[in-house]
């Protein structure tokens, strides 16, 4: 099929979606609030420059080893963070009824996810991580501050917020999202708990399991591999789709085959992943297509490069909740992939989260250019 096709198919799948009768999605556990900075590399009275990629970031960092040095940095944004809250108001913002079970400040919702309040609904289990996120043409370097999580087990949850919960709401939804597994440091034994807790003794099927790990660097490939376990234990339930970037998805091949994956196509690194991890659907999003393994074979789609991004914190967890929309409305996997890439790209273009006509805007944009 071809691109100018498959935008069309895609266009006429989201006009003929009813926003007022959408599937429903769980989303949860963590939640950051984000700093979004820029480093300043010179100023003058009239102007400022920022460093625009973290290549010229890092030749500054060098220099200053062994000699100490200061760098301005300027705050443009405050603002809700983390995989789960993200995703979730993206989510919201598509229309899709969810709720976001997550770090979000307790007892009280702290401020910074107001706006998730208005689009979703949300139980706030801790309080937030705290996030500096530099932000540059070329990606983004981001500093988490994680204690907060450290408590965060599957125990607390069932005494905090009770299985009933879990199986009331992961029973009414049709997704259900689980994400973040790198900064939540019992995340494994979250996801085993809700499968062995909530849905094998409530007979929960057919649901769409939609999982992240978030970037696994600091991870054992002995905890990388139990956490692949752990997802592959769902499949007998639902649909399990792993989605990650293109990095995350390397240090993955390394942990399941032991083999360095610098030289690897990203083809035969997501095939592999696929064949070893036991899922349903292996998806891998580089900055400029997209790439997904089932049963079927190889999909890759191209995608559509910002070059002056806006934001670049969240592009991920938006690209999530357009290929959850896609799944959502049962469209065809590339349908799925497209609606990905242009709610990533709306958002990272526009700096927020579209809605559906913005995701139309966007792609009917994208189908000018081809």
């Amino acid at each position: 099929m071809s691109q100018q096709t498959l935008i069309t198919n895609t266009i006429a799948k989201l006009k003929n979606i009813n926003q007022h009768n959408q599937p429903g999605a769980f989303v949860g556990y963590d939640g950051f609030v984000d700093n979004i900075l820029r480093p300043v590399q010179n100023r003058s009275k009239q102007d400022v420059a920022f460093y625009d990629t973290i290549t010229n970031f890092s030749e500054r960092i060098k220099r200053a080893a062994n000699k100490s040095g200061q760098i301005e940095i300027v705050s443009q944004q405050l603002k809700l963070g983390g995989n789960a809250p993200i995703m979730s108001f993206s989510m919201g913002s598509l229309g899709i009824p969810n709720i976001c079970v997550g770090s979000l400040g307790y007892p009280e919702l702290h401020a910074a996810f107001q706006p998730l309040a208005q689009v979703s609904r949300y139980k706030n289990i801790c309080e937030p991580g705290i996030t500096n996120a530099f932000e540059f043409d070329d990606g983004k370097l981001i500093f988490s501050e994680l204690s907060s999580f450290r408590s965060l087990n599957w125990e607390y949850l069932k005494t905090e917020i009770g299985l009933h919960f879990f199986k009331e709401e992961i029973n009414k939804n049709y997704l259900i999202a689980q994400v973040d597994w790198t900064n939540l440091d019992h995340a494994t034994d979250i996801w085993r708990g809700v499968l062995h807790d909530v849905i094998i003794p409530a007979d929960i099927k057919d649901k769409n399991f939609f999982f992240d790990i978030a970037d696994p660097s600091k991870k054992s490939h002995e905890d990388i591999v139990n956490v692949v376990k752990v997802m592959a234990e769902y499949r007998p339930y639902g649909t399990v789709t792993l989605g990650i970037n293109e990095n995350e998805s390397r240090k993955l091949f390394e942990a399941l085959t032991g083999n360095n994956a610098d030289t690897e196509d990203l083809k035969n690194v997501a095939s592999t992943i696929f064949d070893k991890a036991g899922l349903d659907v292996m998806l891998i999003h580089p900055v400029d297509k997209t790439v997904v393994v089932n049963k079927s074979g190889v999909l890759e789609v191209t995608g559509r490069v910002v070059k002056k991004p806006v934001i670049s914190t969240g592009g991920g967890d938006n690209f999530n909740a357009g290929f959850c929309l896609g799944l959502l409305h049962q469209m065809e996997l590339e349908e799925c992939m497209l609606c990905a890439m242009a709610a990533s790209g709306a958002y990272v273009q526009n700096g927020g989260s579209a809605d559906i006509s913005g995701l139309i805007k966007y792609l009917e944009h994208w189908q000018q250019e081809l």
